[in-house]
């Protein structure tokens, strides 16, 4: 028991043993979570700290502000938020030249989330792991920040960067020469109309598409076979049996996020439609669509092309074209494409045959000829010939007449635009790019081909500018931008390009000025220009028909892969 003795009326509880021997403040225990010493030796004081962390904060949110153009808010928001409270904004991502509608959440003038825009044929509401990537790319610290006129890294000013690109340019176009600017793939309709207009003002400047990965064999089959010169775009959603090839439709595929919610429409069952779709995947590596599949055929890589030729032949007859494939199918591909044969089979009109876009030009005919001996191609079907990816031709050609003008030193300048052929090209062209007397780099980022360029110019973010694109099927959509651009006195990219044709040729271009406005007055008489921003889309009048007649008969010349009687060794 205590000795309550001991103990004064107004005595308050201990805190500790060292409370009760009186030396508290010798050691500094503590007390209420602070310690006497760091209440003494600190030179902040708490509601200083609070003070200082609540100014950097305001100053943090300060730095970021609306572009100077009135945007228009998505249809579902208020049109006069109220402070404080986010915003959705209609606008359109670009993956390449897939174009995904999108939702943009701001909240005070930065973008903070990004969604599907429901509306859009090629996403319907859903989106990318990668849409959600490039969110972060805006803040990014490690971006090109300021303008560069040589290899040492020394900045200057973009009006002097936009200058020496523009003196490279005349003095290609009065040296008979050309300027040369390599784009990556894209879907903007109002950007190949720029392109034809910079050209036509300065003759000198041509563009060539380079993508990072050139997979020109499905665009090659479909001209052989359809006369396409594109890569078409199947509604998995109208096919009760797929059989895929080697082609990763729900994983690393361009596509994969149109494909994914056309295909999980058709493997929900209704009272409608009780029946699911059945996914039959033959590949060498493991994917994202094998691990979906309801059966997964494992073969060699040398037995890719020769499943799909033993398939044909089991679903065409006489008519195959891919003979040659065939003949190189062993024992057990052969019961495997049986096996598929028979389900697509039973199916007619709603089965179809995909094959990746690097299998070769004759295995990607192969797998059209099946789906069109299924009657799964024409209008309305799930391989419908009007729905072609936008600048999806084959670029090779472009490309191989690009390395013998830089071999033959007919390229006085050369200007990459948002891609990097350092790292991605292969020798033959990284070997030429390099006799070009000028480069310059339009790109987010300092990369491998930048550092390498005489003259870097910082590009613009998706979400910073103004810009719109195509879907497959044609609707339009319109970008617009979410944060006025991150560096300061830096135009955006299609601006460049205007600017340096205005200093090029003084009549180009004559009262726009800007692309912003070059934007606007090619849709001006597309629609309601508000309406389209606050939907962001504005779909076609009337569905696209292409009439195209299946020509199987040339495909059988076209080039294979290399096939063997390869075998998976456990």
């Amino acid at each position: 028991m205590s000795d309550r003795s001991q103990h004064t009326s107004n005595a308050t509880p201990w805190q500790s043993l060292d409370h009760l021997a009186g030396d508290l403040v010798d050691k500094g225990e503590s007390i209420n979570g602070t310690t006497a010493g760091s209440l003494v030796d600190s030179a902040v004081s708490r509601r200083g700290f609070m003070t200082i962390m609540g100014a950097s904060m305001a100053l943090t949110a300060a730095a970021c502000r609306r572009p100077d153009q009135k945007l228009i808010a998505s249809v579902e928001s208020k049109q006069v938020p109220a402070p404080g409270l986010p915003v959705d904004y209609a606008s359109v991502y670009s993956h390449r030249n897939v174009a995904y509608g999108a939702l943009i959440k701001s909240r005070e003038g930065r973008p903070i989330k990004v969604k599907g825009n429901e509306l859009h044929p090629s996403n319907c509401g859903t989106s990318s792991s990668e849409m959600q990537a490039t969110l972060l790319s805006v803040y990014d610290p490690d971006r090109l920040r300021r303008p560069r006129v040589s290899k040492s890294g020394g900045a200057t000013s973009y009006d002097n960067a936009v200058t020496k690109i523009a003196d490279a340019v005349t003095e290609a176009q009065n040296a008979g020469k050309k300027a040369v600017v390599v784009i990556d793939e894209h879907c903007s309709p109002s950007f190949t109309a720029l392109m034809t207009d910079l050209s036509a003002a300065v003759p000198a400047m041509s563009f060539v598409m380079m993508p990072s990965i050139v997979a020109d064999n499905a665009a090659i089959a479909n001209k052989a076979v359809l006369g396409i010169d594109g890569e078409l775009v199947p509604d998995l959603g109208k096919a009760k049996v797929i059989v895929s090839v080697d082609a990763d439709v729900l994983g690393t595929d361009k596509l994969a996020l149109h494909h994914t919610g056309r295909y999980a429409a058709r493997r929900t069952p209704t009272s409608k439609s009780p029946s699911m779709s059945l996914l039959i995947v033959a590949e060498a590596q493991y994917s994202l669509t094998g691990a979906n599949a309801d059966e997964r055929v494992r073969l060699h890589p040398s037995q890719i092309e020769a499943y799909l030729g033993a398939l044909e032949a089991e679903v065409v007859g006489s008519a195959a074209i891919g003979g040659q494939l065939a003949s190189a199918a062993n024992a057990e591909t052969k019961k495997a494409a049986q096996r598929a044969a028979v389900a697509l089979k039973a199916a007619p009109g709603e089965a179809v045959v995909l094959a990746g876009r690097h299998l070769s030009p004759l295995a990607n005919a192969v797998a059209l000829n099946i789906s069109n001996a299924l009657g799964s191609v024409g209008f309305g079907l799930a391989i419908d010939p009007a729905h072609v990816l936008p600048n999806s031709g084959a670029k090779q050609p472009g490309i191989n007449a690009l390395v013998n003008d830089l071999n033959a030193g007919s390229v006085h300048a050369l200007i990459f635009c948002g891609t990097n052929p350092e790292y991605t090209a292969d020798r033959s062209f990284r070997t030429a790019m390099i006799k070009a007397p000028v480069r310059a780099a339009i790109n987010l980022y300092e990369d491998e081909t930048a550092v390498n360029c005489a003259v870097s110019i910082p590009g613009s973010h998706w979400l910073e500018s103004w810009g719109d694109a195509i879907a497959y099927d044609g609707t339009l959509s319109v970008q617009q931008p979410m944060i006025a651009p991150m560096n300061d006195g830096v135009a955006s990219t299609n601006d460049t390009f205007m600017l340096i044709a205005k200093k090029v040729n003084d009549g180009a271009f004559t009262g726009v000025n800007n692309y912003y406005t070059y934007v606007m007055n090619r849709w001006a008489g597309l629609g309601d220009w508000r309406k389209v921003l606050q939907d962001g889309v504005l779909k076609p009048t009337a569905p696209i028909t292409m009439a195209s007649a299946v020509q199987v008969a040339g495909a059988a010349s076209l080039p294979s892969g290399k096939v063997a009687a390869g075998r998976v060794v456990m």
